[in-house]
């Protein structure tokens, strides 16, 4: 397992973007963190790289989960 701390907006995209060259069908991304620390945010900055046209990227905490579309796959973020 490796873990990766990012302290800026930009190191969290820039996380996103390098996981976004590793994702692939059936990939699996696991997310820890208190509420407030930056995992719909990576999530936005995951899914928007994998599909730019995405704008609106929430958080699942009231839906359980949000479906998006991407060349690779469908994306749930749970």
């Amino acid at each position: 397992m490796r873990n990766f701390a990012c302290d800026t907006i930009s190191q969290t995209q820039e996380v996103a973007r390098f996981f976004s060259d590793y994702a692939q069908k059936g990939s699996c991304f696991a997310l820890y963190g208190d509420l407030g620390t930056g995992k719909t945010m990576f999530s936005k900055f995951l899914i928007q790289s994998l599909n730019p046209k995405i704008e609106d990227v929430t958080s699942p905490t009231f839906n359980i989960v949000q479906t998006y579309e991407c060349s690779i796959a469908e994306i749930w973020h749970v």
